[in-house]
């Protein structure tokens, strides 16, 4: 089976750890971000089966990074999940 890619985004390192231990899964490559510029990086590097995105976040929020991410053809149809504290 292929390995699919989970993109987790959050501010908070024991958020990202949390959700992390959850999702890691034989199969599953689970990568992090801790700002939103930290995830579109990631998105212009890996393309992803789903990314959980946290809403409020210090430099740009969980929306304007979504609207970010969809603006790019790679990752346009990428499902993103919104997360918040």
């Amino acid at each position: 089976a292929d390995i699919v890619n989970i993109l987790i985004v959050d501010d908070l390192a024991e958020k990202v750890l949390v959700l992390k231990s959850i999702l890691e899964e034989p199969g599953q490559n689970v990568l992090t971000a801790y700002s939103g510029t930290e995830a579109l990086r990631q998105a212009l590097e890996h393309e992803f089966a789903v990314i959980l995105l946290d809403v409020n976040m210090p430099d740009i929020d969980g929306f304007e990074t979504a609207a970010l991410i969809r603006r790019r053809r790679k990752s346009a149809h990428t499902p993103i999940i919104f997360i918040t504290g």
